[in-house]
């Protein structure tokens, strides 16, 4: 096992390496900046130093030629944009002086990236092997002499283990879903296709997909939402969705967000564009998927770990010291740590008592390992608030229930808070945290963010005429429509009474609202009965905040839709306010 240190300030490709990686048989670590990295240098064992030009051209140089002047002579690796001479300024990014061992020259997919560093990583190939291919491949700069590495082809008959990701391409066009497959095979991503819903229906019940395309017909606009609840129909967890339009339009955008695609996109998709959703979708998908983080420098207890969970289709993150542990935590959102109570640095007891003075990791499951059974620690793993404790060596059966029935207790007990029990929502506290989270996100990709603030228009007077019970059966219907009309990344919740918070990451106002004046005239259609045979029906008013256009923290987009809100109900209620300066 190799370990790679990745220095990358993208959340999302960081995730996508280290699975890829990992799938490898690769331990990877990964830091945000340059000055993270250096701790992480000296602390661990590292076999391979990967560097994304994202950085500034100064902390890259700087970075560099502090691991050149150190004594850690660890092989490094960069990824940088293709040199352009034509544009001014641009000559700078060449890093021709940098003393790198490799410069590889993007745009590169990650799978294209997990084969060279296996290659950096193993036996050097001959100068024959670096013959230039065919056209199109992805330039290596090695040392000082330009190469050109071919991707290894894969074809559907070999393990899906091999691919980065699956995914299912839905389209009436024969030649676009060949054309799909071709940009499959060179990003190392497994396409299925299928021209119709029957056929798609077929494949989502028996294989597990990260993500589906569908293409909408001009004539089929009107229709999409019953085709995605066709899909929803036929598993029980969709995976993230992408609509493709021929021509995309803000209506489209619209339609597409009502109905829960979580990317919008036009034809033609070449490869970048095609790539760039493959991994958007992945990451969406892997936020579902349970993990654990174990800390521990036994790499075989690792590997007994990743075993007897891989049935479960856990993903299991390494690291071997606890000295990035928070970094770690926040980068993986694990269901369940695991660490060894004799952690070098710093014990596992002692950081257990550190987490749990951490709100967001106070109910986190944590399970002790242990090569010793010995009653004064074990004691002193509960004081500090662990969860269980392990002792090795334990059979892969025993690991996995004590690990499943520890983060299961915990979904269970944290569903149960986290969920307003009448609607199925979120709750106020765990809508402020998620909210939070995504808030940092949108910020740090330069993103907007719609904040929307629901109230139901007269409804002390359904509870006063038409009874609690009828008034109850209003907010269910609203938590249903809720839930089911917006997609993956956007949080809904009930605020309190009968208010209610809706956010769409990565959508301005206007679309925002468009989105939920859907919502609204699909709410007032819905007629409510009351128990003397009688029926009326409920509208809602709203007020939206567009990030970072009306304030930059959470409290200051809450208090502009709210000021919105309560506008929209002065003016006559059954109305949907935007943020100032968008067209109504």
């Amino acid at each position: 096992m190799k370990s790679i240190l990745f220095v990358l300030d993208d959340p999302e490709l960081q995730n996508l390496y280290g699975r890829l990686l990992e799938q490898h048989g690769h331990r990877v670590v990964h830091v945000h900046r340059g000055a993270q990295a250096l701790p992480v240098l000296a602390d661990q064992t590292i076999d391979l130093l990967v560097i994304d030009d994202g950085l500034v051209d100064e902390e890259v140089r700087a970075f560099v030629t502090a691991i050149r002047h150190s004594d850690r002579d660890v092989p490094i690796v960069l990824l940088a944009a293709p040199v352009d001479d034509s544009v001014v300024g641009h000559a700078s990014r060449n890093f021709d002086d940098l003393p790198v061992d490799l410069i590889a020259r993007k745009p590169l997919s990650p799978v294209e990236l997990a084969h060279h560093l296996d290659k950096f990583l193993g036996v050097w190939t001959s100068e024959a092997e670096h013959q230039p291919g065919p056209g199109g491949l992805p330039e290596i700069r090695l040392g000082r002499d330009i190469v050109r590495v071919s991707s290894p082809q894969l074809n559907a008959a070999e393990s899906p283990g091999s691919y980065a990701a699956t995914i299912l391409v839905i389209d009436a066009d024969e030649r676009f879903l060949n054309t799909m497959v071709q940009s499959g095979e060179q990003l190392l991503v497994r396409v299925l296709t299928a021209t119709g819903l029957d056929r798609a229906k077929q494949i989502l019940e028996s294989v597990e997909l990260d993500g589906i395309f569908v293409t909408v017909a001009d004539e089929a606009i009107s229709s999409v939402s019953q085709t995605v609840q066709a899909l929803v129909a036929a598993c029980a967890s969709v995976p993230p969705l992408a609509l493709v339009y021929e021509k995309e339009g803000l209506l489209d955008r619209v339609q597409g967000l009502y109905a829960g695609a979580a990317l919008i996109l036009q034809k033609p998709l070449d490869r970048a564009a095609f790539s760039q959703a493959v991994h958007h979708l992945s990451a969406l998908r892997r936020r579902e998927q349970t993990s654990v983080l174990l800390i521990d420098h036994d790499l075989d207890f690792a590997r007994t770990l990743e075993a007897a969970v891989r049935a479960e289709a856990m993903a299991v993150h390494h690291l071997e010291h606890p000295a990035h542990v928070l970094d770690e935590l926040e980068r993986t959102n694990p269901d369940a740590l695991m660490i060894n109570v004799v952690a070098q640095t710093m014990s596992g007891i002692e950081i257990c008592r550190i987490l749990r003075t951490i709100p967001r990791w106070q109910d986190l499951p944590i399970l002790f390992v242990t090569n010793k059974l010995c009653a004064r620690e074990r004691l002193a793993g509960f004081e500090a608030g662990g969860d269980d404790y392990l002792v090795k060596p334990i059979s892969a059966e025993e690991l996995r229930a004590r690990l499943l029935v520890r983060i299961q207790r915990t979904r269970l007990l944290r569903d149960r808070a986290d969920r307003d029990m009448l609607t199925g929502l979120l709750t106020r506290r765990a809508f402020v945290e998620q909210f939070a989270g995504r808030l940092a996100e949108v910020s740090r990709h330069g993103r907007p963010l719609a904040f929307c603030l629901l109230d139901l228009d007269h409804f002390k007077y359904v509870n006063d005429v038409h009874g609690h019970l009828a008034g109850d059966r209003v907010l269910v219907a609203l938590g249903q429509l809720l839930s089911s009309r917006f997609r993956i990344e956007d949080i809904r919740a009930r605020w309190g009474g009968e208010e209610f918070a809706v956010v769409l990451v990565n959508e301005d106002a206007n679309t925002a609202r468009r989105a939920l004046q859907r919502v609204a005239n699909e709410f007032s259609s819905l007629r409510f009965e009351r128990e003397g045979g009688d029926s009326f029906n409920v509208t809602f008013s709203a007020g939206i905040a567009q990030f970072p256009r009306d304030g930059q923290e959470p409290e200051e987009l809450l208090q502009a839709a709210d000021q919105r809100l309560l506008h929209a109900k002065q003016t006559g209620r059954n109305l949907i306010l935007p943020a100032v300066g968008v067209d109504r």
